[in-house]
């Protein structure tokens, strides 16, 4: 990848999000409506239907695991980078309204330099987004891929509210909760501007916004390109990095229900 591609894929995180559900099929995506109808050309199947022609069970809580996609883990260009080496890969991506919490940055610095999204308690917030269904082949993977142990836990939020737009809800669910906590500035956390939500607490900041305020504060120096560059690059400047931001600007997850 070239350098240009790596500082665009650092400051563009959370990538581009589709408005409506849908299905991550091998790199691909089709829709899906809230009556579970999936749009192939000009015809429309049930998602049952599809699942059972591709070699996949039955879409149920029995054979999905509902995952939380808080962050770029909703974006089809990530989905497939994740799952690049899985032929039939199969995700159901159901577009959902979570209440009381909000999508904020976490205190850490990813592997291609940008700063990740995490969960926090925010009474009042409504905020928009996708849950993924994952078997559990496909949940093993998505654990690798986001390091489960070392920068996040794979959390069972529990007594909480998931609407979907058929008015399904779910009160428990599962999500990826970062071990480095929130970022703060000014001792506020900080939403993600790519995430939508209704009521929201605190002002929210674009990626490359936030990766500005942490080059000023423990950059040392560095332009901001060659900040960039050096995450990427540099293993031991980036986990110092990550280290700082722990130490000075952040806040844990307040949520107990667990």
């Amino acid at each position: 990848m070239e350098m240009n591609e790596q500082y665009n894929r650092a400051i563009t995180y959370p990538y581009m999000q589709k408005s409506n559900s849908f299905i991550y099929y091998d790199d691909t995506t089709l829709n899906i409506d809230r009556k579970l109808l999936i749009e192939i050309g000009s015809e429309k199947a049930h998602i049952n239907e599809f699942l059972r022609k591709q070699g996949y069970p039955n879409f149920s809580q029995k054979n999905y695991t509902p995952v939380l996609a808080i962050g770029s883990n909703g974006a089809p260009e990530q989905l497939a980078r994740k799952f690049k080496d899985k032929e039939n890969t199969i995700i159901p991506v159901i577009k959902a309204k979570l209440y009381d919490f909000d999508v904020v940055y976490s205190a850490h610095i990813t592997s291609y330099g940008a700063a990740p999204a995490t969960l926090q308690v925010s009474q009042g917030t409504k905020v928009d987004l996708k849950v993924t269904y994952l078997t559990n082949e496909l949940l093993e993977i998505m654990n690798k891929t986001e390091s489960v142990g070392v920068n996040y836990d794979l959390v069972n939020l529990k007594n909480v509210k998931v609407e979907f737009e058929n008015g399904h809800v779910l009160s428990t669910v599962y999500c990826y909760i970062s071990n480095h906590g929130c970022l703060t500035i000014n001792n506020e956390c900080i939403p993600l501007t790519a995430t939508r939500a209704d009521n929201r607490k605190y002002e929210s900041m674009t990626t490359q916004d936030v990766l500005k305020k942490i080059n000023q504060v423990h950059g040392e120096g560095l332009g901001f390109k060659h900040f960039i560059h050096k995450l990427i690059v540099d293993k031991d400047f980036r986990d110092s990095i990550t280290d700082k931001m722990k130490k000075s600007n952040s806040t844990h997850f307040e949520f107990k229900n667990i």
